[in-house]
């Protein structure tokens, strides 16, 4: 748990005083004050929110910012599975969080790119973004046939997993859980619909333009009516600050995996802003405690 220093900007503090500095342009923590002096990279960041709706981030690191002794949990069981044959590409996956955006994937693959299959890893990763451009360069979206761009898009990701399962078992052996292999299907899908840009997104929006256009007109309709006109009831009637916000940031979503991502987010955090809005009614409603009179002094 980390919060922000009283003293310099851009400085978190540990539980236990000790002072961390974060670079969010690298998105590298680096230990100040530590016994040791260390530089950690972030993996995966996520937004969340607290019973709340106080906003906090949650951040999955490289390593512990301290040593742990061996023999315990941490990177003292990390060195010893490397040590015993063991190799990184594996230990690499088993920690990755799922990656939501091109960034992600491509710090998720130089992760994986550190053992002794790191050449193997890297072409693979090459020749999948080298197809993704090709595709991008050279595909007509046509009316009708998304279904066929959608076999090879999905093709390129499947021939890279196979790849990487053939020539590097490690990673299959670790893939094989269904979380590792989300994992693993994940980047794959990031490093293809990165390297395509927002073709995919702009081909849909041209063959869609006549129901988007039918969409929006609904949607300017529908604006001016109250809430109660859908059957809403009053009580479930309210701001939606958060939700909203999380709505108007699809926009900025690359690939459809962030997309369908920021979507499940926007629905826990409806459900959220929802029950919080509950809570504070049922709070007001409820009459206050009354407090029992004080007994009256006996008389002599």
């Amino acid at each position: 748990i980390l919060r922000p220093s009283p003293y310099i900007l851009g400085e978190f503090l540990t539980a236990n005083g000790h002072a961390i500095e974060y670079d969010e342009r690298e998105r590298l923590f680096r230990t100040k004050d530590f016994p040791e002096l260390r530089t950690v990279r972030v993996l995966h960041e996520e937004s969340c929110y607290n019973k709340r709706l106080k906003p906090y981030r949650m951040f999955l690191l490289q390593r512990p910012f301290r040593r742990q002794a061996s023999g315990t949990a941490g990177e003292g069981n990390t060195a010893s599975s490397r040590g015993t044959g063991s190799s990184s590409g594996s230990f690499a996956i088993t920690t990755m969080a799922p990656c939501f955006t091109p960034a992600e994937a491509s710090e998720a693959l130089e992760r994986l790119s550190t053992g002794p299959n790191r050449a193997t890893i890297v072409e693979c990763g090459d020749t999948l973004t080298t197809r993704a451009r090709k595709f991008a360069q050279s595909y007509m979206f046509v009316r009708g046939c998304e279904q066929h761009a959608q076999s090879v898009i999905q093709g390129m990701v499947d021939t890279g997993f196979q790849t990487l399962s053939v020539l590097c078992p490690e990673l299959a052996t670790c893939a094989s859980n269904s979380k590792h292999h989300f994992v693993l299907t994940s980047i794959l899908h990031n490093l293809v619909h990165g390297a395509m840009g927002q073709l995919l997104f702009d081909s849909v929006s041209k063959t869609m333009a006549a129901e988007d256009a039918a969409m929006g007109a609904l949607l300017d309709q529908l604006a001016p009516l109250r809430p109660q006109a859908f059957g809403i009831p009053d009580h479930l009637v309210c701001q939606l600050p958060l939700t909203v916000e999380l709505l108007k940031s699809l926009e900025g979503c690359l690939t459809p995996l962030h997309k369908l991502h920021v979507l499940q987010q926007v629905f826990l955090t409806l459900g959220r802003e929802i029950e919080l809005h509950l809570t504070r009614l049922n709070a007001a409603s409820s009459p206050a405690p009354s407090t029992p009179p004080s007994p009256m002094p006996s008389l002599p």
